[in-house]
This record gives C-alpha cells, structure tokens and sequence, in this order.
C-alpha cells in the first residue's frame, strides 16, 4: 500500500470544515470511474464524495461506481452529457474531438513544461476558457479544476524502448485524440485508438505492441502480468482529466450547495496533485523491482525530436480547429509560425505580420520559411542543384531578413 498515512492525513484535512448547508439535492449523486478501488483517480472520488458528504450535513449524497461498472472512460462523458450519471472525470483525449481546442495540451511545444507549470496554467484564464466551451458544446458543468494524471509514457511488451528510434513500426494503443495520434506517428508508430479498459487484452494478445499510459496505471492495472516489459518517458504529454458534472444534477443544488461543491472539489484536487507526484517514484521503484526496464529521453533527445515535430503543428492546429482565442491563453507555448503563402512576396504585409507577432502573447521560437511551398506559388520545382538563395526567392527571403531580424526574430529555412 503507498502512503496510506497520507491518504488518511489528506482526508482528516479535508473533512475538518464545518458544513456549509442542509438544505436537501434533488438526487443522489452517482459518479462512475473507469479504474478500481486503489487506483488515484477512484481514491480521489471517494475522498471528494466523504468531504462532501460530511460539509453539507448529509444533505448531498453520493454512490460510487468503480472499475468501469456502469461506463467506461472513452464513454462516460456522453454519459454524463445525457443524465445517466452525475460526475466523472474524463481524461483530456476523450474530449478532444468534442472540443478541439484540449488538444491545445498535447502539442509539441509544450514538450518540456513541469507538471506544475502546467497545472497553474490550467488553473488560470486557459482552463477556464476549455471549461466553458465544454460546457456550451456538452450542456453540462465543469465545477473546478483538473485532477493531474501525470506523465504519459509509452510501455512496450516484447520490443525495447530506449531510444526514439525503437518506436518506428510499432502497433501503439492510445486512449485517443488526433493529437497523440499525430504525435505517436511523428515517431513512427502505428497509432490504434483504444479504451483503457480493452488495452490489457490488446497487449496480452499482441493487437498492439506497445500502449500510452500514466506510471499509476501501470502498476494498478498489473500490466506486467500482461507482458509489459519496457517504459519510456519522452518528456512530452502530462495526462489530465476533466471534471464533468450533468446539468440535471447541477441544476438540484442551490447556490451554497454549488459552491460547496467547487470548493471541497478544489481542495481535493490540490491534494491528488500533490500525491501524483509524490507517488511517481514509489511507482517507478516497484517497476523496477518487477524487472520492467525504465529509460527517460534525454533532455537533448527529447528537444530534438520536439524540433523534428514542429513540422506538424501547424496542421495539427488546423486539423484539430484549436482556436487562436485558445492558443493565446497559453502564455508557456513557444511557436513556430510558417511562412508559406503570398504574404511573403508582399513588404507591406510582411510588416503587417511582424506588428501581429509583436502583439502576441506567445514566444515565437523562430520564423520557418516554407520554401516548397512558395516554390509552388511561383509555378516552380526547387532546382536540387541550387541552393535556395540561387533562386528567385532570393529577394523574397532577402525581404524577410529585412522585416523580422530587426524585430528580434529567428528565420529557418
């Protein structure tokens, strides 16, 4: 068992409050989870289900349902979209076709960023702003902030994983999402969309040979009775959930009891980010003891394949329709704007562009010119005997230097 004096400790904590209401809901509340009894994410329910239970004077009650008894976790937010059940926390993939600004979260350039840097970010005018389109796109409540899962690592059963090479023609189970999907194939797996709950017997069969997945559900899940033999951390997604409430349910509470729900949910999920972290090591350290082979990318490793995938962020923004309004609230996102089409032939609205960079509120790692593609505006192929400053591009990029090298910005052909 890990840190059961903690659990109890986080718990004592919590309760303390005095009740804030007795007036009575509508409904019981059921919250479903996709995992069991001992793992994070059901633990931090039932923790938030007690103090709930004990603040408002018995008045709100509440009935867990565990390990994907009533839904799993790819379904769940339809579920609660619906009615059918109250509250659950769904991880960030599942959601991102619903809204598609959360794959904002998994894009390349956030490669780097600490779980804490993320969870304040998520925290402020970002979350907010994916918590309310959520909210007018689903017709339910986002009540607080977002549970941490972690680091996303990759696990393998039979082929080692040590290296960004190694992930090249592997079968890799991921929760969902387009954008791990476009981020495993960048690596050059084979990405094969699957829920949680189906994922053991995929790798136990060898549908899949390797899978996505946080530390904790590894060893929760006792994937190495499965096969699981390797992890790899490529210092790339931090895995979140999102709290969803039904608008029924939210709609029988009255104000005090809603706030009493943010704020003993708040409070709860200060308590499980703490202890995700803290339990990272523990998690590893029984792996290991398993014998199950863990490598970390290094920092160089990881920054550059981070560099090798800025080839395809900008179509994962516009596939994934995540909305500049989103972009913008992500102050910790560096990126790399392309310049690939007329406006690079025309001064007057390359300093239109500059003045735009100027304003924004990201860090613009450099300006990429894509010289295929002005090639093509041109009625031209690039002559593979010249070099691109041989060409008639040669005053267009010439033009470039001029407008953004003052400015303070990188230029990468």
């Amino acid at each position: 068992m890990f840190r059961t004096a903690r659990v109890a400790a986080g718990v004592a904590a919590i309760l303390a409050a005095l009740p804030l209401t007795t007036a009575q809901a509508q409904d019981k509340l059921i919250i479903s989870t996709a995992n069991p009894p001992q793992h994070m994410a059901t633990r931090t329910m039932q923790m938030f289900a007690d103090a709930l239970v004990d603040r408002s004077g018995g008045a709100l009650e509440v009935e867990i349902f565990d390990s994907s008894q009533l839904y799993n976790a790819r379904d769940v937010g339809k579920a609660v979209a619906r009615g059918d059940v109250g509250f659950a926390n769904v991880p960030t993939p599942y959601l991102g076709r619903t809204v598609g600004s959360i794959n904002v979260l998994d894009l390349p350039m956030l490669k780097g960023m600490t779980q804490m840097e993320r969870s304040e970010m998520l925290d402020g005018p970002l979350g907010e702003q994916l918590g309310s389109m959520l909210e007018e796109k689903m017709g339910v409540e986002v009540p607080g902030n977002w549970p941490l899962m972690g680091p996303i690592m990759y696990w393998s059963t039979k082929k080692p994983l040590t290296s960004f090479e190694e992930f090249k023609g592997m079968n890799m189970r991921i929760p969902g999402g387009a954008a791990p999907a476009a981020l495993v194939e960048a690596m050059g797996s084979i990405a094969v969309k699957m829920p949680g709950s189906d994922m053991p017997l995929a790798l136990q069969q060898g549908t899949v040979d390797a899978t996505m997945a946080s530390i904790e559900s590894v060893v929760v899940q006792n994937l190495r009775d499965v096969g699981i033999s390797y992890g790899f951390w490529d210092r790339g997604i931090v895995g979140y959930m999102i709290p969803l409430v039904s608008a029924d349910y939210w709609g029988s509470l009255n104000a005090d009891q809603q706030a009493l729900f943010t704020e003993v949910w708040n409070e709860t999920v200060d308590w499980q980010r703490q202890e995700a972290m803290a339990l990272e090591g523990e998690y590893r350290a029984t792996l290991e003891e398993q014998g199950i082979v863990i490598t970390d990318a290094s920092v160089e490793d990881a920054a550059e394949m981070g560099r090798q995938m800025m080839s395809i962020q900008a179509p994962l923004v516009e596939k994934t329709g995540i909305t500049p309004e989103v972009l913008a609230l992500a102050p910790h996102l560096v990126v790399m704007p392309t310049i690939e089409s007329e406006v690079a032939f025309y001064r007057d609205r390359l300093d239109q562009m500059r003045e735009a960079l100027n304003e924004f509120n990201n860090d613009v790692l450099c300006l990429r010119i894509g010289g295929n593609d002005l090639f093509k505006l041109l009625g031209m192929k690039r002559p593979s005997s010249l070099t691109i400053y041989e060409t008639p591009l040669r005053t267009t990029i010439n033009d470039l230097i001029v407008t953004f090298r003052p400015a303070g910005y990188a230029l990468s052909a």
